[in-house]
């Protein structure tokens, strides 16, 4: 996934349901991004906070549900989300997904492997990656067999490793305002005023697009 720009105003987060995994996952005003599973009742699923990874493991129990739908999220470092990601003019997420794992890897837009540049990934030059959940810890067959990605109009390349060729990949953005989290977020953090107050005022908007056309006239030759 080619990221460019992704602001999240104050009291804005992408939501989550189960059978999800949030690639882009963070609120507010936050500078770190995190990787999320959100698991329903369909097999075990659980980080294993000993892992190989190098990020921060957030919480260990992926499956949504009892009024909980946290699900188990691994942090990234500072600077990976919200304004200094797009001072950066974003980066790379890589995601690889089959039957015994799921695993992430963040690449800098100056620390983009050749490989990548070249259409020819190969993960096992990377190092470790920033998240991985395996099968000895989390089913990943089960867990995620029903989980649909949909969208209109959005699609991103993925790479098929066995068969050496790239396919389209549907991507959900869904942004909550005022969400569980990032609402319980803004009353306890340093805001001014109320969630809603928040909201009403456009100004808190100033700079949010999701055009990638708009992004790329400061940001250019991202590949």
């Amino acid at each position: 996934m080619r990221l460019i720009t992704v602001r999240s105003p104050i009291s804005l987060i992408p939501r989550s349901v189960p059978h999800q995994v949030d690639i882009i996952e963070y609120v507010n005003t936050d500078r770190s991004n995190q990787y999320t599973l959100h698991t329903g009742s369909r097999g075990v699923c659980r980080t294993d906070s000993g892992g190989d990874f190098d990020g921060n493991p957030l919480g260990t129990e992926c499956r949504s549900g009892a009024g909980s739908n946290n699900g188990c999220g691994i942090e990234d470092v500072d600077g990976t989300a919200g304004a200094p990601f797009n001072a950066g003019c974003g980066g790379v997420v890589v995601m690889l997904w089959d039957e015994t794992q799921l695993s992430f890897w963040r690449f800098a837009r100056d620390e983009i492997p050749q490989d990548i540049r070249n259409s020819h990934p190969n993960p096992d030059s990377w190092g470790t990656p920033t998240a991985r959940w395996t099968n000895e810890s989390c089913d990943i067959k089960n867990s995620f067999r029903d989980m649909q990605s949909t969208s209109h109009r959005l699609r991103f390349l993925e790479y098929d490793v066995e068969k050496n060729t790239f396919f389209l990949f549907p991507v959900v953005i869904n942004i909550t305002i005022c969400g569980d989290w990032a609402g319980s977020a803004y009353d306890n953090g340093n805001f001014p005023g109320t969630c809603a107050e928040a909201v009403a005022d456009p100004s808190n908007y100033d700079g949010m697009t999701l055009s990638p056309l708009l992004a790329i006239t400061t940001c250019s030759n991202f590949l």
